[in-house]
């Protein structure tokens, strides 16, 4: 009975360490999807012959305002596996919304690139990837009576519920890819970026389509106060920060 019990155990084990190897392995190609605007998405296979963002985005034909700083997001290939390599000296890209220096890119990581968003997905993968990790990674999904020390974006109108931001970087439109969507046709597919830093957050306009105002005034970039009223057009909340 020992022997049996003890041959369960060593299956079971078996069988746990086989689901998380088919989980989490690694794809064995990577392509990103562009999520920016699931309307007008990208999708490009990751090849040898890309050695940075400039290569990558050339191909996809996107527009680039700083040449150097895609050129510095280095892509690394090496036996099978890609890794990105941020060599700006400020940080350009994220993934899963946070700074790195060098990363593995992992079936189902999302990438920030300047104003762009990417999800890195594996073409042999069965599910598609993009409803189910912006579904995973939606903050409305979360208990928010629990979160009690991250800034608040407050609505004004007291029917909507509080966004809290729990990210480093946070983006604000009416795509599903943001993660503050606001559904409304007078808001931009990717309007605002929220960055915390240092204790300190700032906003950024992300289309001259568009108006952001901060306490009646439009602005482009600025660092936000408690209690600041941050409009989106006609969309007005309140930042707050909780002591």
């Amino acid at each position: 009975m020992i022997s049996i019990a003890i041959s369960l155990i060593i299956i079971s084990l078996g069988l746990m360490g086989l689901n998380y190897y088919l989980t989490n392995r690694m794809p064995t190609k990577v392509c990103l999807n562009e999520i920016t605007n699931l309307d007008q998405s990208h999708k490009i296979e990751l090849k040898k012959d890309f050695k940075n963002l400039y290569d990558l985005f050339s191909a996809l034909g996107f527009k680039m305002q700083n040449q150097k700083q895609y050129e510095r997001v280095l892509i690394n290939y090496n036996d099978g596996y890609f890794t990105l390599e941020d060599k700006n000296f400020k940080s350009f890209c994220f993934k899963n919304r946070r700074r790195f220096r060098k990363t593995l890119l992992k079936h189902e990581d999302i990438i920030d690139i300047g104003t762009r968003a990417f999800i890195v997905s594996d073409p042999n993968r069965e599910e598609a990837p993009i409803k189910r990790r912006l579904k995973r990674s939606n903050l409305s999904k979360h208990n928010l009576e629990t979160i009690t020390n991250y800034p608040i974006l407050q609505p004004l109108d007291a029917k909507q519920k509080p966004f809290y931001i729990d990210k480093n970087q946070v983006y604000i439109g009416r795509s599903k890819s943001n993660d503050l969507v606001i559904r409304s046709p007078n808001v931009s597919v990717r309007q605002a970026m929220i960055q915390l830093e240092n204790g300190k957050a700032r906003i950024f306009s992300l289309t001259n389509e568009e108006s952001i105002y901060v306490n009646g005034k439009r602005i482009d970039m600025c660092n936000l106060q408690n209690k600041d009223e941050v409009a989106f057009n006609n969309h007005k909340y309140k930042f707050i920060i909780q002591s």
